[in-house]
C-alpha cells in the first residue's frame, strides 16, 4: 500500500468541537433568538435585522449541513488517514456548506430594508451608499469564502494523493 497521510485525531477532535459549538450557536441563534438581532437605539426598538421568513427557509439546510460536517469529522476519526473516499466526502461537505453560506448571504431581502434606512439616518451616508457598501461587503465575503474553499481543497487533495506513485490512485 502506498504511503498515506495520517489524519491527526487531535486536529479532528478540535475541529469537530468548534464545528458543533459554532453550528449550535448559529442555528440556535436563528432558531430561537432572532428577536435579539435588532437595531435598538437609546433603548428604543427600531427594527429587526433579518427577514425571519428567509432565515426560517434556510434553517433546515443549515441543520443538514451541520450534521454532514459532523459525519465527515467522525469518518475522519474512524479512518484516520487521507484516502480518496475521505477527500471526496470532505470536498462534497465543504462545497455544499460554502455554497449554502454564499446563497444565504446573497439572498435578496435577507437584511430588512429598514436596517439600511436606519444606518443612513444615523450616519453621513445616503441609503444608496449604505446599500452599495453592503453589496461590496457581500462580494468580499463571497470571494473570501471561495478562496478559503479553494485553498482547503487543494491542500486536502495534496495530502490525499501524496505518496501515490504515477497515475494509479486507489479509490477506497
Amino acid at each position: 500500500r502506498p504511503e498515506t497521510k495520517k489524519i491527526s485525531s487531535v486536529e479532528t477532535i478540535i475541529g469537530l468541537t468548534f464545528h458543533v459549538v459554532f453550528s449550535a450557536l448559529f442555528i440556535g441563534l436563528f432558531l430561537n433568538y432572532t428577536e435579539l438581532l435588532v437595531i435598538n437605539i437609546d433603548g428604543e426598538f427600531i427594527t429587526d435585522i433579518f427577514n425571519q421568513t428567509i432565515v426560517s427557509t434556510f434553517l433546515p439546510y443549515f441543520i443538514i449541513s451541520a450534521l454532514l460536517g459532523v459525519g465527515v469529522a467522525l469518518l475522519k476519526l474512524v479512518v484516520r488517514e487521507w484516502r480518496i473516499s475521505i477527500a471526496i466526502s470532505h470536498t462534497i461537505y465543504e462545497i455544499i456548506s460554502s455554497i449554502l453560506f454564499i446563497i444565504f448571504i446573497r439572498t435578496p431581502n435577507l437584511i430588512k430594508s429598514e436596517v439600511f434606512d436606519t444606518i443612513a439616518s444615523y450616519s453621513d451616508y445616503s441609503v444608496d451608499q449604505v446599500l452599495n457598501g453592503f453589496s461590496v461587503g457581500i462580494n468580499v465575503a463571497t470571494w473570501f469564502v471561495l478562496i478559503i474553499l479553494a485553498i482547503d481543497l487543494v491542500f486536502t487533495w495534496i495530502k490525499t494523493t501524496k505518496g501515490y506513485k504515477g497515475t494509479k490512485i486507489n479509490a477506497e
